[in-house]
């Protein structure tokens, strides 16, 4: 498991010695991230969005697939779990500001792994459709 932070600036810290403000900031970079790139999926740009981003130095825009976006909620997910667990221990220290910043990326975890009525498929065995994951797609 991942021990250590390393900043923008370079430096390196233990994860256990984050200030509680930059580990709830950082674990709602990380969420506010995959929720964008999730927001993506499924929508398709016009000539004119491409022009635009193109125009704005936007070279690589494109459609966002559900896998690709699953798979990097994935990622995501498994790198913050170590600042998660930091983050859920310090709890107490949760007051005011914090308080209100930890709802907000409760809220877009819930989003993020939809668990309750969440529309699962599972394909029978031997259906080569989801090469990632024999048994069940998202």
């Amino acid at each position: 498991m991942i021990t250590k932070h390393t900043t923008r600036e370079g430096d390196t810290m233990l994860i256990c010695e984050m200030e509680t403000s930059h580990l709830l900031n950082t674990c709602l970079l990380g969420a506010r991230n995959a929720m964008a790139i999730v927001s993506q999926v499924g929508i398709v740009h016009t000539k004119k969005d491409i022009y635009a981003a193109h125009l704005y130095g936007r070279k690589n825009t494109r459609e966002v697939s559900p896998q690709e976006a699953a798979a990097h909620v994935s990622h995501t997910l498994q790198a913050l779990y170590p600042y998660l667990a930091e983050l859920y221990f310090r709890q107490s220290e949760l007051g005011g500001e914090l308080a209100r910043k930890n709802e907000e990326l409760l809220s877009i975890l819930a989003q993020l792994t939809p668990r309750n009525g969440a529309n699962i498929l599972q394909f029978p065995a031997g259906d080569d459709s989801n090469d990632d994951d024999d048994d069940l797609i998202f």
